[in-house]
């Protein structure tokens, strides 16, 4: 009995002699997972610091875009105005020559063509709209929308110039209607100008409708993720 009262106590020395170095051992590992978490909390923070002076530099880099347009079409209606009543109290006079009749059919090609141009703009505008709606849609259900946002902000800029590009169609028939001519050869140079803007407006409405079908699909990519995620999550 008493050399098993002796194996007892030596193996209670051994334990109580270990015990401390445990102790410290479990608070040095305290103190550096509180440390990692420390620099995580940090890097996440100057993570999300950067993140948000993207964004306002983003936002304020399309605010002074939207700022030029909305001056750009303030000059183009002041110049349209101007125009027209310029050459207003000449039109009827023009119609009874030749070169009157030529610049009337021109004018009414040319109004025939800003009509499908802005029905077609009307229609982007409206598609702008349910894809704006359907962002929102997919941000409040967690989905990640940065790309397809900035993609947004690159159509909405396309879009406002294909209406800049518009506007300028009729700026240009109407100054090739009030040019002072006699012959057709005459007007040639505005007839080419007016093609030419033309061509421009058509260019700037494709390619707003392009950006538009880009965020589309950015959009269905997100969507195509969300929908993987979902499907490969086990339930509880």
């Amino acid at each position: 009995e008493e050399g098993s009262a002796s194996v007892d106590a030596n193996i209670d020395a051994s334990i109580n002699k270990g015990s401390p170095r445990e102790s410290e051992a479990r608070i040095k590992a305290r103190e550096d997972l509180e440390i990692r978490k420390k620099e995580l909390e940090q890097k996440r923070e100057t993570m999300k610091a950067d993140i948000e002076a993207k964004r306002e530099t983003m936002k304020a880099e399309i605010d002074a875009k939207k700022d030029e347009i909305d001056e750009k079409k303030d000059t183009i209606k002041a110049q349209i105005e101007e125009r027209r009543q310029n050459i207003k109290s000449e039109v009827e006079e023009r119609k009874s020559n030749a070169v009157g009749v030529i610049k009337e059919r021109i004018g009414s090609f040319t109004q025939n063509v800003i009509k499908r141009f802005n029905a077609a703009i009307e229609r982007l505008d409206t598609l702008a709209g349910r894809i704006d709606s359907r962002i929102a849609k997919i941000e409040a259900e967690g989905g990640d929308t940065a790309k397809a946002k900035e993609l947004m902000a690159v159509a909405k800029t396309q879009l406002e110039t294909a209406k800049i590009s518009t506007s300028g169609v009729e700026l240009e028939v109407k100054a090739l209607i009030s040019v002072e001519a006699s012959t057709t050869a005459e007007i040639k140079d505005e007839f080419d100008s007016l093609k030419d803007q033309i061509e421009k407006a058509k260019g700037d409405i494709k390619k707003a409708h392009s950006s538009l079908i880009e965020v589309i699909n950015s959009l269905k990519k997100v969507e195509i993720r969300a929908t993987t995620t979902a499907s490969t999550t086990p339930s509880n």
